[in-house]
């Protein structure tokens, strides 16, 4: 299969193919090589994907984790449960989380199947586990795959602070309603998460170009991670939700179905 990883990116993130840098090119080369993903079996079933809210701190461009912090309130696991049980109606066999420490998950979750009690605040736990115990899934895959963007100046041409402050009312009039609908305005379009980083890519320096090398790499490289676990259906991924739109995209462009979760719920 011959694609134009060049013109894939471009497409995606809105900027004319004369924009992109030598750099950003050699990275796609790069990750157009190191794919070699098995096509006959991963794309028979289409790819569930569901962008979470960190509930936990993280060390992100962005971080949104404070006004979680009623999430084990009586009220918030309601949602939670409600939520949980929703996703788990759907078709899929198969679990990948946002986390590059396997053993870790193992032993998380034959605590949480013990105890029936999340043992952080952390979604993977308060989410994630509800969904995997009720579909009576028994092993949760960690498919993260371990690349910081790293350290980088935000351009002057790039107004971050708009889109947060607008990113911040939405969030929270959402989270407000339910944790239903932070989901569905978090999952609810490609623009709402990636324009930071297109402004990124097209005002920033080197060090940005970097950045965004690294960005680009680590969601291919999770891609590739969640097509290699074995399954005999569909399979779900969950990640901050920021990662959903770089990944449906390469998904798509390697001609892969890829299934908003919140989609298929509303």
């Amino acid at each position: 299969m011959s694609l134009d990883w060049n013109h894939y990116l471009c497409e995606f993130q809105g900027i004319e193919l004369s924009r992109i840098s030598s750099q950003i090119r050699k990275i796609l080369r790069q990750a157009r090589d190191m794919t070699d993903m098995p096509t006959k079996s991963s794309t028979s079933t289409p790819l569930y994907l569901l962008g979470l809210p960190h509930f936990v701190a993280q060390r992100d461009l962005y971080n949104p984790a404070p006004l979680f912090s009623d999430i084990t309130t009586k009220q918030r696991q309601i949602e939670l449960e409600e939520a949980a049980r929703n996703i788990a109606g759907l078709e899929f066999d198969t679990i990948c989380v946002e986390s590059t420490n396997q053993d870790k998950i193992n032993r998380e979750y034959k605590d949480y199947l013990q105890s029936k009690e999340p043992q952080s605040s952390q979604e993977i736990h308060q989410l994630v586990f509800r969904v995997a115990a009720k579909k009576d899934i028994k092993q949760i895959h960690a498919c993260d795959f371990e690349l910081p963007m790293g350290e980088f100046d935000l351009p002057s041409e790039v107004d971050f602070a708009s889109w947060q402050e607008s990113f911040d009312k939405g969030l929270s009039e959402s989270y407000q309603v339910s944790f239903w609908e932070t989901l569905k305005f978090l999952n609810k379009g490609e623009d709402l998460m990636t324009k930071p980083y297109r402004e990124l890519l097209m005002y920033g320096d080197s060090s940005v170009e970097s950045a965004m090398n690294n960005w680009y790499k680590r969601n291919l490289m999770i891609l590739k991670n969640l097509l290699r676990v074995p399954s005999h259906g569909s399979k779900a991924l969950f990640l901050g939700a920021s990662h959903i739109p770089v990944i449906a995209g390469l998904a798509r462009s390697l001609g892969i179905e890829s299934r908003s979760i919140v989609d298929m719920l509303s």
